[in-house]
């Protein structure tokens, strides 16, 4: 490892000892958002992004057990409508 200054002596090996991994498993999971806006079964080997704001979601995961790859991308779309008033003569 290598950088500038002490920061990678310093606190490598208690960022590193801190790490964990999640345990992989042949099995699915439901997953959502904290908003409860859609419900997917994902298989428990996945990463789900922006669980907790507004905004576009994305969830991917590998299914090793059926060698499948599986996303969702939803989309938060932003309408504005403009009224225009027209008078007849």
């Amino acid at each position: 490892m290598g950088g500038q200054g002490t920061f990678v002596q310093q606190y490598s090996d208690t960022i590193f000892n801190s790490l964990q991994f999640k345990t992989i498993t042949n099995t699915m999971k439901k997953v959502s958002s904290v908003y409860d806006d859609f419900e997917v079964a994902m298989p428990s080997n996945y990463t789900f992004t922006n669980t907790k704001r507004t905004g576009n979601r994305f969830i991917q995961g590998v299914d090793l057990k059926n060698n499948t790859y599986r996303f969702l991308k939803k989309l938060r779309f932003m309408t504005t409508i403009t009224l225009k008033r027209t008078v007849l003569n």
